[in-house]
């Protein structure tokens, strides 16, 4: 009982406390404590805020769109095919989990940066091109940097979910006549739907509360996200309460997130009762391996 009270305190100090002081303060005047709109007013009274606001739900959607394309398969494919050299890609995709991604920031500035980067300089070498034809400073450039720190979340959450299905299902749809690609939309990756879509969520939301990246790549391309304004507000003359008014539909994306992912998938009954869980059947790629020839 004591245990369970003592847990419960740590949460409300680490957790409730701060969020509850983020909106209270988001309420008051800075002087004089009142309660106050004013700041909720001048946070989003600014088009350039509202820029920044919708740049990261931009950037948001983007890196946890192209988490899926790039985590999804490599899972799948690890998991449920003999794929060759498995152990050299699960190390290379928990390198990119242990790498910063302000360090994948840099690498990617060297090597894609307008006119200066390894790429583009091989290019203008290679054609005689007075131009490069990849710029990182973008929009686009920021969503594949993070994506690409942030597609492990995925690989890790549905490659765990993938291990412990077995392939009874897979294979009785087999003997019923479906292919390979039909079974694994239709039967494998609806069995760790829950699995993905909360993987796309932690994604989505590590996108979108990052600083390191967006203000290394953003910044130089002039544009801004929720994260990089927040810091500006925090410069001279210091507006705390505004940076809380400005922080709140953070706190609110975090919420609306997890009521979807439970909204989405908690009615469904994508739950398979195989005791133990089975053996996993792997696919023969055949000629489709690496290196088949």
């Amino acid at each position: 009982m004591f245990l369970w009270l003592a847990m419960i305190a740590v949460l409300i100090f680490l957790v409730a406390s701060p969020m509850v002081r983020l909106v209270v303060s988001s309420f008051q005047e800075a002087d004089t404590g009142r309660l106050t709109l004013a700041n909720y007013v001048d946070a989003y009274g600014s088009l350039r805020h509202l820029q920044a606001l919708f740049n990261s739900f931009e950037l948001g959607i983007g890196v946890a769109l192209l988490s899926g394309v790039f985590g999804v398969p490599i899972a799948w494919a690890i998991s449920r095919t003999d794929m060759p050299a498995k152990s050299l890609v699960r190390l290379m995709v928990f390198g990119a989990f242990i790498t910063p991604p302000y360090l994948g920031a840099i690498s990617s500035i060297l090597l894609a940066g307008p006119n200066s980067g390894w790429l583009n300089k091989a290019w203008m070498a290679l054609s005689g091109a007075d131009h490069g034809i990849v710029n990182v400073y973008s929009m686009t450039g920021l969503i594949v940097v993070v994506a690409a720190a942030s597609f492990p979340y995925v690989f890790v959450f549905t490659n765990s979910a993938l291990d412990l299905v077995s392939s009874e299902m897979e294979d009785a749809a087999n003997i019923l006549g479906a292919g390979t690609l039909r079974t694994t939309f239709g039967v494998t990756l609806p069995l760790v739907l829950p699995a993905i879509v909360g993987s796309l969520i932690v994604s989505f939301l590590e996108a979108i509360a990052l600083f390191g990246a967006p203000a290394m790549i953003g910044l130089p391309a002039r544009f801004q996200v929720v994260s990089t304004q927040l810091w500006q507000f925090f410069e001279y003359p210091v507006r705390v309460e505004e940076a809380a008014a400005y922080s709140i539909p953070l706190l609110l994306i975090t919420i609306l997130m997890f009521w979807l992912k439970r909204s989405l998938v908690g009615r469904k009954g994508y739950t398979a009762v195989t005791g133990t869980g089975g053996e996993r059947r792997q696919i023969h790629l055949g000629a489709w391996a690496p290196g088949a020839g």
